[in-house]
């Protein structure tokens, strides 16, 4: 019988522990998927506990988006009636306790990434709540530019103006309502690509339940 190598079987072995630890590194380097250059990653598990609690705080089905942009991060409120405030979602400060607010920001060269989404206590028009929690003769100017589905329910998109001194100003919003609740979320830009970002987020939207 021809002598064996006697380094066969450590490269055996070597070449199974690179195996393995490429297959791990895979696996554990999370989902991603692409939307329009922009790479969206599962949301972490600690958003998820942030909807629920928030859904029992408030009452009611709480949107929860299930992907979100690479580097995403809740917004760091700095002013306002929401001084540190830094949490993914949470009840609404500035008057609208009542409500669900969410503000989420990620790094996207020269646009500017920001996502916001509400979630209100009862039926409201896309104007009231995008606006909120100003008064009417506040309101943002809106524009319905389109129609889409969140899930199986009907939603609006809404262009809203640029110059407006609400969180939505100058994004694309999606505005639906579901159960005697309104919803609305959207991305920062009223053109092609923030239409395609709000359609990624709209395909896997969750409602949660506290």
């Amino acid at each position: 019988m021809p002598h064996q190598p006697a380094t066969t079987e450590p490269m055996r072995i070597l070449r199974f522990v690179a195996l393995t630890i490429l297959v791990t590194s895979a696996c554990s380097s999370g989902a991603t998927r692409n939307v329009d250059g922009l790479a969206f990653e599962v949301m972490p598990a600690e958003m998820t506990a942030q909807c629920r609690a928030t859904a029992r705080q408030v009452g009611f089905p709480v949107p929860c988006p299930s992907w979100l942009p690479r580097g995403a991060h809740p917004t760091v409120f700095v002013g306002g009636n929401c001084p540190g405030r830094a949490v993914w979602v949470g009840r609404g400060c500035d008057g609208e306790s009542a409500s669900s607010f969410a503000s989420i920001e990620w790094p996207e060269g020269v646009r500017v990434g920001h996502l916001v989404i509400v979630g209100a206590p009862t039926e409201s028009s896309a104007a009231a709540i995008i606006s909120s929690p100003l008064p009417p003769d506040q309101y943002a100017a809106v524009r319905v530019v389109g129609s889409s589905h969140v899930g199986s329910s009907p939603a609006d998109v809404v262009a809203v103006e640029d110059s407006s001194s609400t969180a939505f100003g100058g994004h694309l919003v999606f505005v639906l309502t579901v159960d005697h609740h309104t919803y609305a979320f959207g991305v920062h830009g009223t053109d092609d690509h923030a239409r395609q970002l709000d359609d990624a987020l709209a395909k896997d939207m969750q409602l949660v339940t506290g």
